[in-house]
């Protein structure tokens, strides 16, 4: 194997490192809990299961009904979970490029603000990222009539979406659906830069960059509206965006218009993959799952 080929490391349960790893993990699990709204979880389902792109509508349909299984936890609660393995992602060519972008920072004068964040996909995504990194494509999703047009990139635009909430990531971590299946999350580095902060999950959302930053600026290219010069040069200096969770009981529920408009987790957007280094996968197992086996053997 090439040096410069990306690994994986599973740590050994009494290597130092895996301990650090753990407590960091353990500590974000319990002192940032996410409480999340049926509905709202919900939704990216009901629109991956009428996405014709996916093949299998029986299976999406099934992930679509089986979505609070699938996760094994009720949505009312923050889920507990139990780590069970770690791996190391040693990747130098995505390294290399990390370091790059943010040395690109600093010369700007911008701060790299290297923070840790989490992020939960499917099996295929999780081993795509592991080994090549992010692809902005992958934050597309379809809605609309039926969910069969791709309609745009979630509530902060285009890029990719991470949390600094270990429990918001494990409600889209990837792995098995029985009790004692182990699932896994990914942990990363990220260069923030600079980050506009907003509250308002309406805001930015299916917004693409090019939009922000050239004109015509804002709404549908068609119309012709060009962008006021300040504001373009302002979206040229962003390099992430952060949804501010809102401390509003009920936020992000879609009953309400108010409620459906705020965050309730903090989300981050970044907008160059580069300044997203892949450092460790979790493998976790939800004791949840565990309980509800044991009580159905008893019934």
């Amino acid at each position: 194997m090439s040096p410069d080929s990306p690994t994986n490391y599973r740590l050994h349960k009494r290597d130092p490192l895996y301990r650090e790893k753990y407590d960091e993990v353990m500590r974000n699990h319990r002192e940032r809990p996410y409480v999340r709204d049926a509905l709202h979880e919900t939704q990216p389902l009901m629109q991956s299961a009428m996405n014709p792109t996916l093949g299998n509508l029986w299976t999406a349909m099934g992930s679509l009904f089986s979505r609070k299984t699938w996760q094994g936890t009720d949505p009312k609660n923050t889920p507990s979970i139990n780590v069970t393995n770690i791996d190391l992602l040693k990747n130098p060519e995505l390294s290399k490029n990390f370091k790059a972008r943010a040395r690109q920072m600093e010369e700007s004068g911008q701060n790299p603000n290297v923070t840790t964040l989490y992020s939960g996909h499917g099996p295929s995504g999780t081993e795509h990222i592991a080994r090549s990194g992010h692809d902005p494509a992958y934050g597309q999703y379809h809605s609309g009539i039926f969910g069969v047009l791709a309609k745009g990139h979630g509530a902060l635009g285009r890029g990719t979406y991470a949390s600094d909430q270990v429990n918001k990531a494990v409600t889209y971590g990837s792995g098995g659906q029985k009790a004692g299946e182990e699932r896994s999350i990914l942990q990363y580095d990220v260069a923030l830069g600079k980050t506009h902060e907003t509250t308002d999950r309406g805001e930015l959302r299916h917004r693409h960059h090019n939009e922000l930053v050239r004109p015509p600026f804002g709404k549908a290219v068609e119309e012709g509206i060009s962008a006021p010069r300040e504001e373009a040069e302002y979206w040229r200096t962003v390099d992430s965006i952060k949804g501010v969770k809102s401390s509003t009981p009920g936020a992000g529920v879609p009953g309400t218009i108010a409620h459906s408009k705020q965050f309730d987790s903090n989300e981050f957007l970044i907008r160059n993959p580069d300044q997203i280094l892949p450092k460790a996968r979790i493998f976790y197992t939800l004791p949840e799952l565990e309980e509800r086996a044991r009580k159905e053997k008893e019934d």
